[in-house]
């Protein structure tokens, strides 16, 4: 573990209106086709050209919670010789392959869904990664491998991943279709397959414990067939094809099949899983799923040319729909179409929006990323358009101009809040600069960007601030937008740099007015420290123990979540606390426990003469106070000699202030203990001179 430290102050700030709608980043990086992707990350310029993946149909990838990509895949493939196939991979955030199938592995290259990723349930930076055979299996003669598995651990490989489990046909029948939904918990995870033995779909659970069978449904047809299925965002419907049914998200349990009137394997639902849409006979049409009558819902949307092939559809982190198209007019390139505002009652398309060019032997493609859709679910009517501005930070100098461009990939028409109208603009003054752009039809963004003037510069460093033991460097980051370049102390003048020793960084950030910045950073080495630990073990007299840690380490954790030195607990059990000082940590760990008894000893006899040893006598106690307390001794004869409601006060062997005489004395103690339990003790002692 290791303490960040964090320079936050930032002059120049750039505002994307609906990126905060963007809440669940885990499907904000698609990698699909040939070499083709899209990035949510990036308002208004979403297509990402990095990825090295080939495929005509499915694939999947994951990223981070903060939309990092993590791994992509094409799901599988076959021996690429026999096949003219890819033989299928998994590639790591920078593109690698992080593990070839080879041909051997996982699903088919042209399965519809070919693979799907899901999070491990309570073991973060760990995946399941399912993917699904496609019906063409035997084009090289090997058998299917119908539905598998990949467990993959993300803390492999420096970070980059690696498998670390493969599992192979736990149904080896199973064809084309593969999705999958969060559970109601919203922890574990439901996966849906296509059982073609069975004719029947069966659904797994995937939790702690693993992956197993929850349950299996008939199809409500006689004929296994299967294509793309989908399950809506809030996990209540399930369709493939013209097919619909009720999804359970808490059991699983798929029921009520409907056969709608038209329908193809390109499905998807809305964003708020009111609406199913799917392209049949090159129309768009919809259905409700609010309505009585689900197959008379059907609308009519939009016409599709009849001069090209209509790929997957896929709900986005934008809140729109895009499927591809693969045309028969110009071969060489596959486009990506939209849906805008879908969760609307008058939604819009926008046709051709992008086009990739279809580079490989094998043609277009037809499939997109698939997700499980709950990272998408959003219930707003008319989503604002992802808007950006570059360049993202600007100084302008004395009597210069510059150039500010919006940057929407749905983008029609522009409104600047200077009144201009066209995509880019002029400026030649400081100021904030705000441009609304529109979609033509359903939806806005907005999107503005400060631009400085002259001695605006400023400068901030991130990184690390400690070198551990076995650490050969930590990285500082240096960020001046507007500035032209960066000159460390190092000799550096790049903006990152790799700190190997322990000592102050400087860097100066040169601005476009030839103004400077400065500022520094101390990398250290973590100080030594050490743990002790106290612990009051009074819990079984006054219903709460002290624990406490002192330590000179930075950081406290205890296991009940607090952070101080001292807590109190008021129940028993194990507790543990861990201090880290940014490097190293060490765990110190309580067990409190009620005794027994609750109190240790009741001696049978005492010495009063004065010389400091077993002068008094009283019950000697676990805990130094008790509710209800009295402690009374009588002589041979019933006589009360002596009686105090001081737990800590005992007799000294005196009788109405003489001393008494040796002989044989019975004594009565009760009380009540912190959990209101009645205690009553008697015997007797003997004073001895």
């Amino acid at each position: 573990m290791k303490n960040t430290r964090f320079f936050t102050l930032l002059f120049f700030t750039l505002l994307f209106s609906a990126t905060s709608l963007l809440s669940q980043k885990e499907g904000n990086v698609w990698h699909f086709g040939f070499k083709a992707g899209l990035n949510f990350n990036n308002p208004g310029n979403i297509i990402d050209t990095n990825s090295a993946m080939e495929t005509i149909e499915g694939s999947a990838a994951i990223s981070d919670a903060d939309g990092n990509l993590l791994f992509y895949t094409n799901g599988g493939g076959r021996d690429p010789i026999a096949s003219g196939q890819p033989g299928g991979a998994i590639y790591n955030r920078n593109h690698e392959v992080m593990y070839d199938m080879n041909g051997v592995d996982g699903g088919g290259w042209s399965s519809a869904q070919s693979s799907i990723v899901v999070p491990k349930p309570d073991d973060p930076g760990n995946y399941y990664l399912f993917t699904m055979e496609e019906v063409e299996f035997d084009v090289d003669g090997t058998p299917s491998r119908g539905f598998s598995y990949f467990e993959i651990d993300m803390d492999q490989n420096g970070g980059l991943g690696d498998v670390v489990n493969y599992q192979e046909a736990l149904v080896v029948n199973s064809f084309e279709a593969l999705t999958g939904t969060l559970h109601a918990n919203g922890k574990d995870y439901w996966i849906v397959i296509v059982d073609y033995d069975e004719v029947a779909y069966k659904v797994y659970a995937v939790t702690a414990a693993g992956v197993s069978l929850s349950g299996t449904f008939p199809l409500g047809f006689s004929v296994a067939t299967s294509g793309v299925a989908r399950i809506s965002p809030d996990g209540t419907k399930f369709a493939m094809g013209n097919f619909l049914y009720d999804f359970n998200n808490a059991t699983g349990t798929i029921s009520n099949f409907i056969n709608l009137p038209q329908g193809t394997s390109s499905v998807t639902f809305s964003p708020n899983s009111r609406y199913l849409y799917t392209i049949d006979n090159n129309t768009i049409i919809r259905y409700d799923m609010t309505a009585a009558n689900v197959p008379g819902s059907l609308e009519t949307l939009f016409p599709l040319t009849d001069q090209a092939i209509y790929g997957q559809m896929q709900v986005a982190p934008d809140g729109n729909l895009y499927f591809s198209e693969w045309s028969f007019i110009s071969f060489d390139t596959t486009y990506l179409s939209a849906i805008l505002c879908p969760n609307a009652p008058s939604p819009c398309l926008r046709n051709r929006i992008y086009g990739y060019p279809n580079e490989s032997a094998l043609g277009g493609f037809i499939g997109m990323t698939n997700f499980t859709d709950h990272y998408f679910r959003n219930d707003v009517i008319n989503q604002p358009l992802l808007v950006g501005i570059t360049p993202e930070a600007l100084q302008l100098c004395d009597n210069q101009t510059a150039t500010l461009t919006a940057a929407s990939l749905l983008g029609e028409t522009y409104l600047w809040s200077t009144g201009a109208t066209t995509p880019a603009i002029t400026i030649n003054a400081p100021g904030t600069y705000t441009v609304t752009v529109s979609s033509g039809c359903c939806a806005t963004g907005t999107a503005s960007v400060i631009v400085a003037g002259p001695g605006a510069l400023d400068i901030t460093i991130s990184g690390d601030t400690l070198l551990c033991t076995g650490e050969t460097s930590v990285e500082l980051t240096a960020s001046a937008p507007g500035s032209i370049g960066f000159l460390w102390n190092t000799g550096a003048t790049t903006p990152n740099i790799l700190a190997d020793a322990i000592g102050t960084y400087t860097v100066t950030a040169i601005g476009a007015c030839d103004d400077t910045a400065t500022d520094s950073i101390n990398v250290a080495a973590p100080e030594p420290f050490t743990l002790e630990t106290y612990q009051s073990n009074t819990l079984a007299c006054e219903g709460r123990d002290t624990l406490r840690v002192t330590t000179t380490a930075g950081g406290i954790l205890w296991s009940t979540g607090d952070t101080t030195q001292t807590i109190v607990v008021d129940s028993v059990g194990a507790y543990s606390v861990t201090v880290t000082n940014g490097c190293e940590s060490q765990t110190a760990t309580f067990e409190v426990v009620l005794p027994e008894e609750t109190e240790r000893m009741i001696p049978n006899a005492f010495t009063p003469d004065g010389d400091g040893t077993n002068d008094v006598f009283l019950p000697l106690y676990d805990c130094p106070a008790v509710s209800g307390y009295e402690f009374r001794i009588y002589n041979r004869w019933g006589r009360e000699v002596f009686k105090t409601t001081v737990p800590t006060a005992g007799w000294d062997g005196k009788v109405e202030g003489e001393p008494g005489t040796s002989d044989v004395y019975v004594y009565v103690v009760s009380y009540r203990t912190f959990d209101n339990v009645a205690v009553n003790r008697h015997g007797d002692v003997t004073l001895v001179r």
